[in-house]
Parts: C-alpha cells; structure tokens; sequence
C-alpha cells in the first residue's frame, strides 16, 4: 500500500526462486534420511522387545516345568518319610534314616518354595515385556 498525490496505490508481488542452490533437494534428501534412520531405530525396537517377549516366555514356561518337577519331588520326599518314620515305628529302622527322610523332605517344600517364586518372578517378568502392568 502506498499513498501518492492522487491517492493509494495497491500492488501485488509474487517471486519464484528460478535456483536455489539445490537447497531444497538438499532438504528433501536430509528428511528422507532422517524418515530412513526412525524406520531403522523403529524395527530394531520392535526386535528387541520381540525377543525380550520370547526369552520371558521361555524362562516362565522353565520355571513352571521346575514346579511341576518339584511337587513330584516332594511327594516322593513325603512317601519316603512315612516309610521311614513306619519302619522306626516298627523297629526296623533307626532313627537316623528317618532323620534323613526329615531333611529331605524339608529340602523338597524348600525347592517347591523356589520354584514358585521363579515362576511368579517370571511371569512378572512376561508380563511386563508385553506392556501388561
């Protein structure tokens, strides 16, 4: 807008830049790196929470097969000790043996407390890989 004697006059400009210098190629082909590389950091994110997803899985599948293997423990450690503590309720045995019966009984309930909690720890474990609280 501009005021002259005979009153305003209004005008309009419009540019094209002819050349730039190759700016805006240089523009595109930094984006398209940029676009490249959030892809590249994107898939290797998705690979590692994909294995760490697998390796929790495993370890709770592991860890319930060691529960499963310690309640047969300890049902053969609890059939043991009824054997030992009748047999020195008979006399045929001493009480030692069934002093060893005791201490692997208890040791059995101990790996059966174990192998619950790695079993709970990992499926804590699992869930949270999964994105589950």
């Amino acid at each position: 807008l501009a005021r002259s004697e005979t009153g305003y006059s209004v005008g309009l400009v419009v540019s094209f830049p002819l050349y730039d210098g190759g700016m805006r190629e240089a523009r595109e082909e930094r984006a398209r790196a940029t676009l490249e590389v959030r892809q590249l950091k994107l898939r290797q994110l998705e690979l590692e929470s994909g294995g760490q997803v697998t390796a929790a899985r495993a370890r709770l599948l592991a860890s319930l097969q060691n529960y499963d293997l310690s309640q047969v423990e300890l049902a053969r450690a609890e059939e043991d000790w009824r054997i030992a503590h009748l047999r020195m309720t008979v006399g045929k045995a001493i009480y030692v043996e069934v002093l060893d019966a005791l201490l692997a009984l208890a040791r059995a309930r101990n790996n059966q407390v174990r192998a619950l909690y790695s079993a709970r720890m990992a499926e804590a474990d699992l869930v949270y890989a999964i994105g589950r609280y």
